[in-house]
């Protein structure tokens, strides 16, 4: 059977509590000295607050491994994870038996600090979000004013493409049907100079 640790409080584990509300027994945090400076400590610090909201005077270590607190003292009926530290229920504040604060924030200063944190986060987080945006398009008005576009031409639409392709053929010169070809084979043959029968040769002997 567990008993719960706070002055005052009667909640036990057992049968005797079956048929009443479910309540759970949580142990008294311990100190984590292997997951280096920072996680030691924030659960030293978790830890001093659990003994100074328990504020018993008998406390001893044994009795610290072996008894629990209940979520009876929690705002939402059990422990927040450690590194909630602004966490309203990160130690026992409801239902302590006495008005000693101690060490122990108290539950509305812990939510108020941690809506504090939650705002701040969240005005950060936009300022930061301006800045990016702000840098992104400041980058595409340098970019653009520095790399001008190249002009186009757009030819007309009755405009013609002087390509190869488009480029027509060059004309061929094609006779007449009555036309006479200046082919020299097919040119009719010079008149012969032929002689009269009682013509004298001119032999240039006979001459002589």
């Amino acid at each position: 059977m567990v008993l719960c640790i706070v002055v005052g409080c009667g909640n036990r584990t057992g049968a005797a509590h079956k048929h009443r509300e479910k309540v759970g027994f949580f142990r008294v945090p311990r100190v984590i000295t292997h997951q280096g400076r920072d996680a030691e400590e924030l659960t030293s610090a978790r830890r001093r607050e659990w003994l100074s909201a328990i504020s018993r005077a008998d406390l001893t270590e044994e009795k610290l491994q072996n008894e629990r607190v209940c979520g009876k003292h929690f705002v939402s009926g059990q422990p927040s994870k450690e590194w909630e530290r602004f966490n309203v229920d990160w130690a026992p504040t409801v239902n302590l038996g006495h008005s000693k604060k101690g060490d122990a924030v108290t539950g509305a200063g812990r939510a108020e600090r941690a809506e504090r944190t939650t705002r701040r986060r969240k005005l950060r987080e936009d300022h930061l979000q301006a800045e990016v945006t702000k840098k992104v398009k400041r980058s595409g008005k340098s970019t653009t004013n520095n790399c001008p576009d190249e002009p186009m031409h757009v030819p007309a639409s009755n405009e013609q493409d002087l390509t190869a392709e488009n480029c027509p053929d060059p004309p061929v010169n094609v006779p007449a049907p009555n036309a006479t070809p200046e082919d020299p084979e097919n040119c009719p043959d010079q008149p012969v100079n032929v002689p009269a029968p009682n013509a004298t040769p001119e032999d240039p002997e006979k001459l002589s």
